[in-house]
């Protein structure tokens, strides 16, 4: 019979050691079931920690760290026009550097540019479905034929844009989105060759886009379809400027040497101080803004998984006793040191690959929650996953986390010799594992004191800026959009009547109190802006920028606007009259009355009739810089299309809805009534950011305080455990019951004092990073200091006092009971 071939001296040592893993296995799992208790609690304390941090890190994955869903996504740059004569300027100074282009700038681009594989151009309107049954708003994309190549994208049905499909008279063909499609048409197939009407205007589905297309024309969501540039009767002229430029770079080009390239184009024979161009890569248009706060949540969330990791190091010091006396056995038995060790790091990677699938259950319901709750100019949330680039991320901290503990708890476990653990009985450690024990609850605090002082800074910003006063009365404050095709209404007078008859019919409801209606409502997100020349400006000086609102009748008086000085209407005379702000006012006519002035657009003079308050309209942090209202029927260019109504209801402002749907039904069904929102609701909104970081920074605080009591509730109460013989003995020698629990907090009280002191140092040396992040409140702010160090303290109190008034009660009962 042939014997069976010697393995290699190699294979018998792989054999080997996979015994021996195999068998580290099996003992790691017995030793963690035989203590259920302990692993429950270290299980789902980590599993807590990785959870949380392994939910942000899928968000910050999503919306930061992954490329954009493009190719050549790293050569793809945005462009825009420059005109440093603006900066300064009131109104202006924010966008002197990021102006869009009009058309003939980016055909002038397009045709001369030699550094870019190709360029593009693109904008996002809304338009009105008609003649579909029910009327839709829609967000749709204008773009140029090379818009879709540039990003690779290719249709699943039909064809994208041909050549010399855009630009002026451009023929009436769409692309439509998946989501429309599924939504009029079912299936895809289905779409090519329907017609769908836009303001009146029939279009031609000629493809429809992947699902995976999601490119944001606009700060909102993707266009549910694309029409080209110039099929619309927005003017492709010199003056209109509204195009996005988007350019992919060849391989070699840097950017500097495009950006020189496109500013000669762009200006035609222009002084640089009259134009120039600037250049941002699409990533940082599209992620830029997200970034901080999204880096600021997983700070959060990192210390949080750290204090975790405090709670179950004390877990592991809580255990060690037992743990001692096993390894000196072992080795006293002739075990060797390295099997032993080897033994104790197996089964903490156990325990924490536990830890990890049970992060990775509360991560994919976390993940959902901070996707839904996210405000909505967050980008690219469609795109987070949590897929195998964050399950191996939660991986690696669990790896990581593993080894650390794994190697502490041996050099902890090796410490002592042997045989002078066995002669005293495992009792030698007590001491040690007492200062071990302070020493995780000095960092627990210095942990949780940096988190919760951010979270207190951040809580009381939002707070003050909750607070300040709009500049109007908000109360029972109903909005809506209602946009007025050309197709049904195209002439301007007929506008007009069309919103004075809604305004009647509304007003004759009884639930309704006042009603208005204004262009640009505020905190709406839009603002207009225009050229006017004040009296008295030279006609070297330029003409001024202010923001142009145009109102319905009573519109002022419906919002709750104070006036200042003269009157609010009637505004409408045979002299065409407006009414300023305030900073207008002051911007305008510096050493006189507003009221003996006026201003002119174009070649047509407005007298100022009245003064009104200012109003924080973009944002509740800044106040207009100057504002004009000019009535309806005396808008300088015709009324406008669209014009927000404000209803002002006798009772709760969201019931007004379905009167406000009612009447514009009764006076023209075709039209889509939009963006329908209490004023509260708006306002709520343009702080969504904020709220959103604040909320999840709280959250991760209050989970932190939490982990603080039980840590020191249960190293105090173990410290009590330990101490029961001693404390008996002071017991029995006179010491009273508030001796000796004072006696027993000595231990925890110190460390925690210490831990406290750590974090506010940290804190304050923190702060500057926490600036932009803070309207208006000093980063060293006082008071938030003290609230957070007060609530801190109280929890170390009361979990401190509660496990030690129970030992200093029962000592001697204990101890007797023991012997």
């Amino acid at each position: 019979m042939a014997q069976s071939p010697k393995p290699s001296p190699s294979t018998a040592f792989v054999r080997r050691a996979l015994s021996g893993v195999s068998m580290d296995l099996r003992q790691a799992l017995r030793i963690l079931v035989r203590r259920p208790g302990f692993t429950a609690v270290a299980v789902a304390t980590l599993g807590l920690g990785v959870g949380v941090c392994t939910a942000v890190f899928s968000v910050l994955d999503g919306v930061v760290f992954r490329p954009l869903p493009y190719e050549g996504s790293d050569r793809i740059v945005r462009v825009w026009e420059t005109y440093p004569e603006w900066r300064g300027r009131p109104i202006l100074q924010d966008s002197w550097d990021r102006i869009a282009l009009a058309w003939t700038d980016y055909d002038a681009w397009r045709t001369g540019q030699r550094t870019f594989e190709t360029v593009a151009a693109y904008d996002a309107v809304e338009m009105v479905t008609l003649g579909s049954g029910s009327p839709e708003r829609l967000s749709v994309g204008l773009a140029s034929v090379s818009l879709f190549p540039l990003l690779g994208t290719r249709p699943s049905e039909g064809r994208l844009f041909l050549s010399g499909e855009d630009g002026p008279g451009a023929p009436q063909v769409a692309i439509v989105s998946s989501g429309l499609t599924a939504r009029l048409w079912g299936a895809s197939n289905e779409a090519i060759g329907r017609t769908i009407g836009l303001d009146g205007i029939p279009f031609v589905v000629v493809g429809v886009l992947p699902p995976e297309m999601r490119f944001a024309a606009a700060a909102s969501d993707p266009p549910d379809l694309w029409i080209p540039l110039g099929s619309t009767s927005t003017p492709l002229s010199e003056e209109n400027h509204f195009l996005s430029g988007v350019g992919k770079l060849r391989d070699p080009v840097e950017l500097e040497m495009a950006l020189q390239e496109t500013e000669v184009l762009l200006r035609r024979g222009r002084s640089p101080e009259t134009l120039g161009a600037r250049i941002v890569p699409l990533y940082d248009v599209v992620v830029g803004e997200a970034r901080p706060p999204l880096l600021l949540l997983m700070g959060a969330a990192a210390f949080l998984l750290l204090m975790t990791c405090a709670n179950v190091a004390a877990l592991f010091a809580g255990e060690s006793g037992s743990r001692e006396r096993e390894v000196a056995t072992r080795t006293a038995l002739g075990g060797r040191r390295g099997r032993i060790l080897r033994q104790l790091l197996v089964e903490t990677l156990v325990l924490c690959s536990l830890a990890v699938a049970c992060g990775v259950v509360i991560a994919q319901g976390l993940t959902t929650g901070l996707v839904l709750l996210a405000p909505p100019e967050l980008p690219r949330l469609d795109e987070v996953v949590v897929d195998g680039r964050v399950l191996f991320f939660s991986a690696g901290v669990g790896v990581a986390i593993a080894l650390v503990f794994g190697l502490l708890r041996s050099a902890a476990l090796s410490r002592v010799p042997p045989l002078t653990l066995l002669q005293q009985g495992g009792r030698h450690s007590v001491r040690g594992r007492g200062r071990s024990h302070a020493t995780l609850v000095g960092v627990q605090l210095a942990l949780a004191t940096l988190l919760l002082t951010a979270a207190t800074l951040l809580g009381r910003s939002l707070l003050q800026v909750a607070a300040l006063e709009p500049g109007f009365s908000t109360d029972r404050l109903l909005t809506a959009l209602i946009e007025i095709p050309e197709s049904r209404y195209p002439e301007s007078f007929e506008v007009t009547q069309f919103f004075g008859r809604l305004q009647s019919r509304l007003e004759s409801e009884a639930t309704v109190s006042a009603v208005g209606g204004i262009s640009t409502v505020p905190f709406s997100g839009r603002m207009e802006t225009t050229s006017v020349r004040p009296d008295g400006l030279s006609p070297d000086e330029p003409s001024l920028e202010a923001e142009r609102r145009v109102i319905l009748p009573g519109t002022l008086e419906a919002l709750g606007v104070p006036l200042v000085t003269g009157r609010l209407g009637p505004v409408s005379s045979d002299v065409p009259t407006v009414v300023v702000s305030e900073a207008l006012a002051r911007r305008f006519w510096p050493d006189g009355s507003a009221l003996d002035g006026g201003i002119a657009l174009r070649d047509r003079r407005y007298s100022v009739v009245g003064v009104v308050g200012d109003l924080r309209d973009r944002d509740l942090r800044e106040v207009s810089e100057g504002a004009y209202y000019v009535p309806i029927d005396l808008a300088r260019d015709g009324p406008p299309r669209r014009m927000h109504l404000v209803v002002r209801t006798v009772g709760n402002a969201a019931d007004g809805e379905a009167l406000l749907r009612a009447a514009v039904a009764e006076l023209d069904p075709e039209l889509p009534v939009s963006e329908v929102s209490t004023m509260d609701g708006l306002i709520g909104r343009s702080l969504a950011s904020e709220r959103y970081r604040t909320i999840m920074i709280n959250v991760f605080s209050a989970v932190a305080l939490l982990l603080v009591a039980v840590g020191i509730f249960g190293v105090t109460l173990r410290s009590a455990v330990h101490r029961r013989r001693e404390l008996a003995v002071r017991a029995a020698l006179g010491a009273t019951p508030r001796d000796l629990m004072v006696h027993s907090l000595v231990p925890t009280l110190p460390a925690a004092a210490m831990g406290m002191a750590v974090g506010l140092v940290l804190a304050l040396a923190g702060a500057p990073l926490l600036t932009r992040f803070l309207d208006g409140l000093p980063p060293r702010d006082l008071l938030s200091y003290l609230l957070s160090a007060t609530l801190l303290l109280s929890v170390t109190v009361v979990a401190a006092w509660l496990p030690s008034r129970k030992a200093a009660r029962s000592t001697i009962v204990a101890a007797l009971a023991e012997e």
